[in-house]
């Protein structure tokens, strides 16, 4: 008997997706057998016992939007101000929207807003003035009511990583009651999800 996964994947029915999800592998000697560990979307992924490891990930498909250091964002130590890079976090889930086909003015235009209810941002490596960056945009997780949008920010001509984090922000109407998050975004966000074996798979 396979045992549970450790973090394993809630329905997908229920709307609730985690695209980063950690590999698992499992050796066993027995015949094949289908992964029923509760939790997981029967249909969309199986995980079977086998003579051989099995791994098996998901990913969410990425948007990457180019952006030039400018003057303005330089502080006196003659790098990227710290706060900045929210904007340019903002300007990659911008970007994210515009490529789903659903540009954020769409979003607006059907009464809903996104609002920011928590930022993290870990700084590796500073960017300075002129330099040309790469900020990758996909979502990690999505509920009924909240998004978590990733990003990753790379200096473009040696892909050194400057800065990585995430924002969550939940779903309110022009009244500020919390909703739903749309069928027209939920559709658009679930059908950039990848699944299928990763490249490590032994066969």
């Amino acid at each position: 008997m396979i045992p549970p996964h450790p973090n394993p994947l809630p329905r997908w029915g229920a709307g609730i997706f985690f695209p980063s999800m950690p590999s698992w592998e499992t050796k066993s000697k027995d015949p094949p057998l289908p992964f029923v560990g509760e939790g997981w979307g029967e249909g969309k992924m199986n995980l079977t016992q086998s003579r051989i490891n099995c791994r098996w990930e998901m990913t969410m498909k990425k948007t990457v939007t180019e952006y030039r250091v400018i003057y303005a964002e330089i502080d006196a130590m003659g790098v990227v101000y710290y706060a900045n890079y929210l904007g340019w976090f903002e300007r990659g889930r911008t970007e994210f929207f515009r490529e789903l086909g659903i540009p954020y003015t769409d979003v607006e235009k059907h009464g809903i807003i996104t609002p920011v209810s928590e930022v993290y941002c870990k700084y590796h490596k500073p960017a300075r003035y002129d330099d040309l960056v790469e900020i990758e945009t996909s979502v990690s997780s999505f509920k009924k009511v909240t998004i978590v949008f990733d990003y990753k920010v790379y200096r473009k001509s040696d892909r050194t990583l400057l800065v990585s984090g995430y924002t969550r922000h939940g779903f309110i109407d022009l009244e500020g009651k919390i909703v739903k998050i749309p069928a027209f975004i939920h559709d658009k966000i679930a059908s950039l999800i990848e699944e299928g074996p990763s490249e490590n798979e032994e066969r």
